[in-house]
């Protein structure tokens, strides 16, 4: 094409110049002067062209009309049993995957439901690994005592309003005469006030109330105060029995608040009656706010300090002992860690996996449909369709299937989690493993995961089937197809695939 432009604008010149009557052959040689080099003229104009064309057949490719989909809902109509068989297939492994992405989000992600909860810390001690370790046999993690808080309080200036709890389970008994074992925290008056939570009624618990031989107090839940006295707004001042002591009812928490793990009756703590030399008395939950200004690296640095002058100090108890800092929330279920972190992360995205393997069955699947069409992709191809526009056809198709089932995964989901809450309120006493901050549900994230998931099944389905299915063969002619049929068939490559996943679906199946 450039050739005969270049030819046309050179002819054109020379009739002009020869209209002007110079000879053919001068005018042929003046028009070429005139024209410059057509060598470099011709591989400018050639690859602008080229590019051109290049950009052209990319919009044409990653073009989607709406006559694809439509013809992806007429082929999922067409073909019911095997729609059927991919959808249902497609959402039970969404489901699953995306449930356990969203309750394994909801575990390590959720942050405290508290005015700055993703600030809140806890402190432990642990044992260094090391001749002393061997010789005692202690390892891992060991709650502080005592000591330890009064050590951290005195010196730390990252963690604000450091605080302890005590978890214990004791009767509570009402005016009435009702029996009830609830779950009860003895906890400093700072720790409560470091959630920034103001009781519905009444007041919390002061530093007054932890002094011994101070009036013994309680401060009760929401869902305590509507199970024992029907929501009376005249429960304070009234008592109760935690055991045999009776304690006068101060105040009540709003509804859904069971700091610090999942508790829902506060009593204070007493440490002025507790042993505080090194290594002995009780052992603490200690839990503290991050200071302003300060990071979680910043806090694990200074009490990694303190540990180490502690350990200077007191050689006999703590030599082998150091303070460990870790975010709140993640500390509670034990996924701190960096090992755990990646153990619960691969158990997140791994859950995935399933829809793979669902995901090349209905492959197979899809590609023996896709035998019977080799006509019509023989037919688009003789008129002019590209592979690559056939097989963003193919990929549409599977796309249509895809999304489907995760609309129905999704709405398994749902279902399932609004049952699972449901279970959860009407159960009065949740487990002991389950926080208060954990409310299992489906967020943003999962839509964005089961996104992804869509395509990549899509993918699966309809590229790989499109890529087999748009080979050479589709240029062999019209006539061969006609008078053979469709010759495709599985071959190695996804012989070879079916074996590997029936293989692999068979050897995971006890897990």
């Amino acid at each position: 094409e450039v050739d005969e432009e270049l030819a046309f604008h050179l002819e054109q010149r020379t009739r002009e110049y020869i209209a002007r009557g110079m000879s053919p052959e001068a005018a042929r040689e003046a028009a070429a002067q005139r024209f410059g080099d057509t060598t470099r003229v011709r591989e400018a104009c050639t690859s602008v062209l080229a590019a051109d064309r290049k950009a052209e057949g990319r919009r044409t490719l990653m073009r989607v009309s709406s006559l694809d989909v439509k013809l992806g809902l007429r082929m999922f109509a067409k073909h019911p049993g095997l729609s059927l068989v991919a959808v249902c297939g497609m959402a039970i492994a969404i489901a699953f995957g995306a449930g356990y992405f969203a309750l394994v989000g909801n575990f390590v992600d959720a942050p405290l439901p508290i005015e700055g909860g993703d600030r809140l810390v806890m402190l432990r001690n642990y044992y260094l690994p090391g001749p002393e370790a061997a010789r005692t046999g202690k390892s891992g993690d060991a709650d502080p005592g005592v000591f330890d808080f009064v050590q951290w309080r005195d010196e730390s200036k990252s963690i604000a309003e450091l605080s302890a709890f005590q978890d214990d389970k004791r009767n509570l008994i009402t005016e009435d005469g009702q029996v009830q074992l609830v779950r009860i925290a003895a906890i400093t008056a700072s720790g409560l006030r470091l959630t920034r939570v103001q009781p519905l009624l009444g007041r919390a618990l002061l530093e007054e109330d932890e002094h011994p031989g101070a009036p013994a107090v309680v401060v009760l839940g929401y869902e305590e105060w509507q199970r024992r006295f029907n929501g009376d707004p005249g429960v304070l001042g009234r008592t109760v029995r935690l055991a045999a002591t009776p304690h006068t009812i101060v105040g009540v928490m709003p509804e859904g608040f069971a700091f610090p793990i999942f508790h829902r009756v506060w009593v204070p703590l007493r440490l002025g009656g507790l042993a505080a030399a090194p290594g002995a008395g009780p052992s603490l939950i200690v839990f503290g706010r991050l200071a302003d200004g300060y990071s979680l690296s910043q806090a694990r640095a200074e009490l990694e300090s303190i540990g180490e002058r502690v350990a200077a100090a007191f050689p006999q108890s703590h030599a082998a002992v150091r303070p460990r800092v870790s975010n709140y929330a993640q500390a509670f279920l034990g996924i701190d860690t960096p090992a755990m972190q990646v153990g619960i992360r691969a158990v997140q995205y791994g859950a995935a996996f399933l829809l793979l393997i669902v995901a090349v069955n209905v492959a197979v699947l899809v590609y023996a449909r896709t035998a019977t069409r080799f006509g019509e992709i023989t037919v688009r191809t003789a008129l002019g369709a590209t592979r690559g526009r056939v097989i963003i056809q193919l990929f549409v198709e599977a796309l249509v299937l895809s999304l489907t089932a995760a609309a129905a995964g999704l709405a398994l989901l749902v279902i399932a989690l609004r049952m699972f809450r449901e279970y959860l309120k009407d159960w009065p006493d949740r487990p002991d493993s389950f926080p208060y901050w954990i409310q299992p549900g489906v967020s943003a994230d999962v839509f964005v995961y089961v996104g992804v998931l869509a395509v990549l099944a899509a993918v699966l389905v309809g590229v790989l089937p499109a890529l087999k299915a748009t080979g050479k063969r589709v240029h062999a002619g019209l006539q061969q197809f006609s008078s053979r049929g469709a010759g495709m068939q599985l071959g190695r490559t996804w012989t070879a695939l079916i074996i590997v996943q029936v293989a692999f679906t068979v050897a995971i199946l006890p897990g």
